[in-house]
């Protein structure tokens, strides 16, 4: 998807053509060229539907700067900058073409996406053929830049990443990003000659309403081949990952209008993949299932404020269930065909390794069994879309010439769920999936084994190894990402949407997978800074299963995972 080619922002759905439509102001052309080698710049910005005049650096001619190798970026109509591709580069210096892939982050208040959205875009990608982010000389890399720092800060001191929608809109970001030679104002003018009453305080006090500016990644991917130094450039990939307040996109305000909710949906179809993001710490079936110390545990999880937490619990708890109808609606259709990968996202999983010492999965929910329906449902949906010879194992299972027996194959998966809530209610195991990586084996024991029932046993790979399997095979499934879903749906079950779950497994125009992730690496308490603000804290009067915040870029299996479902389609 190539966002800047569209009518419509992916993003926010403003205008990027001709009149806008979803926006204010049209969409704007900005170029920025090198005129010499290490020396002087021009800068070009006029209306994308190339109308009006181009405004500029004055002492060259517009058509000179887009004649020159230049930088092309689009900003639409409500602020949001796209880096759109290179320019006036011939033969050997024209760079590879970007392959986009537009991705949205999306959950209640306080789910954690900004911390998840920092450290996955900060993992590499082990294994061969490699995938590797570059460091392009962007506008677009102060976002990430500001993002990284103040994450480091928080993993410093404490301080509470800024909620998402405050400080990181166009109206704050884009004036401070074209701080150089001008270039904010030319934008000024191209919009004020379009409309001679919009001016810079005008455009800048409209943007702070826009959703947060996208991150912009590149990677390059690399062929798989065993000879490193004849390695063939493959191709490049640009990530656009956007983090969305999930309150925008809730029929809370219109809780009766269907056409509402409709259009939401609509606007959420348009991402290539969108992440949504589970709040363990809110939902009332894991606070009923932890021990004591688990409960005392979640403060630290819950954005630490000292306003009416019950009651912002509340308000997050409500965010998340209206959001699960919106994206759960059965006339979702992704706009352009093909399939969305949706992955859902089972954040702060640490709260779940923290409580594992003392209670098993097989406890979660409002019911006795839960976990288990939703590893069987994700198995049997898995099963039922076609895999690749190899995961049979799973179910210990050989297709024949007619292909499987159906009830047999129902029979293995709802024994291999059985022993799944079994093994993943081992704390290291768990921790495997989420954090560590490394290969493990499962053992099925049925009851009352016989020649047709027998116990069985297979070995998962470890991530690297599973990351690879995808990008050599072009696969979607292995072993391992199939066991990280079947535990990611067991565990929506046993937070209690199912529904939800069963909802978006049935539908055509999603690959619905799973993530259980811990984007702090281990469960946070809250101290009480100088200033009597409250802060994170990674120091506990039990560390047995805690540990400091995470550093940014330290490696984690569920993160790797998380990012390579996001890249997947475009990654092999």
């Amino acid at each position: 998807m190539n966002p800047w080619e569209l009518n419509l922002c992916v993003i926010c759905e403003g205008n990027l053509v001709t009149t806008p439509h979803h926006s204010q102001f049209p969409a704007i052309e900005l170029i920025v060229a090198e005129l010499r080698a290490g020396g002087d710049h021009a800068v070009s910005a006029r209306r994308l539907d190339g109308e009006g005049l181009a405004y500029g650096t004055a002492q060259v001619d517009a058509n000179t700067v887009r004649e020159s190798p230049h930088l092309r970026y689009v900003i639409c109509g409500n602020g949001h900058l796209f880096f759109a591709g290179y320019g006036g580069m011939q033969g050997s210096n024209q760079p590879p073409p970007l392959t986009p892939q537009v991705v949205a982050m999306i959950g209640s208040p306080a789910a954690g996406k900004s911390y998840l959205l920092i450290r996955t875009l900060h993992q590499s990608l082990p294994g061969e053929p490699s995938i590797r982010s570059r460091n392009e000389r962007s506008l677009t890399n102060p976002v990430f830049a500001s993002l990284s720092s103040q994450y480091t800060l928080s993993a410093a001191d404490g301080t509470v990443l800024t909620p998402t929608g405050l400080g990181n809109t166009p109206g704050e970001l884009i004036p401070q990003l074209l701080d150089f030679d001008d270039s904010w104002q030319y934008i000024v003018d191209a919009i004020h000659a379009w409309n001679p009453e919009i001016d810079d305080a005008k455009i800048r006090a409209t943007w702070r309403h826009s959703i947060f500016q996208p991150v912009i990644r590149d990677y390059q991917v690399y062929p798989s081949t065993d000879n490193h130094a004849n390695r063939t450039p493959g191709h490049r990939i640009q990530l656009y990952v956007t983090d969305l307040a999930g309150e925008q996109f809730t029929p809370a305000d219109l809780p009766f209008d269907m056409i509402a909710q409709r259009q939401r949906a609509i606007h959420l179809a348009g991402f290539d993949a969108l992440v949504w993001t589970i709040d363990t710490a809110i939902c009332d079936s894991f606070r009923e299932w932890a021990d004591d110390g688990a409960v005392t545990a979640l403060l630290g999880s819950l954005r630490p404020e000292k306003a009416d937490l019950y009651q912002a619990v509340e308000d997050r708890r409500a965010t998340q269930e209206e959001l699960a109808t919106t994206i759960s609606d059965d006339g979702f259709n992704v706009s352009g065909g093909g399939r969305q990968e949706f992955i859902v996202t089972i954040a702060k999983a640490d709260l779940f390794h923290h409580t594992l010492a003392n209670r098993s999965l097989a406890e979660l929910g409002a019911t006795p069994g839960l976990v288990r329906r939703g590893i069987e449902r994700y198995l049997r949906s898995m099963f039922s879309e076609g895999v690749t010879l190899p995961l049979f194992k799973l179910v210990n299972v050989i297709p024949g010439p007619t292909g499987i027996d159906p009830e047999m194959l129902h029979t293995r998966i709802g024994q291999l769920s059985q022993a799944l809530v079994s093994q993943f209610s081992n704390p290291d195991i768990f921790w495997n999936l989420v954090e560590t990586g490394e290969p493990f084996t499962v053992t099925v024991d049925v009851h009352e084994p016989n020649v047709h029932h027998p116990n069985w046993e297979f070995d998962v790979m470890s991530e690297a190894e599973s990351i690879a399997t995808q990008r050599r095979f072009n696969v979607h499934v292995t072993a391992r990402t199939a066991m990280i879903s079947a535990l990611g749906a067991g565990l929506c079950y046993g937070l209690g949407l199912g529904d939800t779950i069963d909802a978006l497994l049935q539908q055509r125009d999603r690959r619905t997978s799973f993530a259980v992730v811990s984007a702090l690496g281990g469960v946070p308490s809250t101290v009480e800074g100088p200033d009597g603000e409250l802060r994170l804290s990674g120091e506990h009067a039990d560390s047995t299963h805690t540990v400091g915040l995470a550093n940014a870029r330290d490696n984690s299996a569920g993160l790797q995972h998380l990012l390579m479902s996001m890249i997947r389609r475009v990654a092999s």
